[in-house]
């Protein structure tokens, strides 16, 4: 398979299919150079499969943590905010001190 702009050569990667592709400029600078890797569709399926099972036996036993909203299921980055306003808003009800810096 070849993609738009890639070299002839490509490399076996640990059973993926490794290609050098070009960015835009000259062809000559190894820095306009990416490389491109075509795993194979039964290894896709395979790590979707195993990432399902491990997901599930690590949230039926609590063991991911819910801070980073952004890669917890049914979570979002915009939910992230809102559990730490309410969770600083239940700290300063209770009568704490609560001390806040924005970077």
């Amino acid at each position: 398979m070849k993609l738009p702009g890639e070299q002839e050569k490509s490399n076996k990667v640990g059973g993926d299919q490794m290609f050098l592709s070009t960015k835009k400029g000259k062809q000559v600078d190894p820095g306009n150079y990416r490389p491109v890797s075509l795993t194979s569709i039964p290894g896709k399926i395979f790590e979707q499969i195993i990432k399902q099972h491990v997901c599930k036996y690590l949230d039926k036993n609590g063991e991911i943590n819910q801070s980073p909203h952004g890669f917890v299921t049914n979570e979002s980055c915009q939910t992230n905010p809102i559990s730490f306003y309410d969770k600083i808003t239940d700290w300063v009800d209770q009568g704490n001190a609560v001390d806040i810096v924005y970077l």
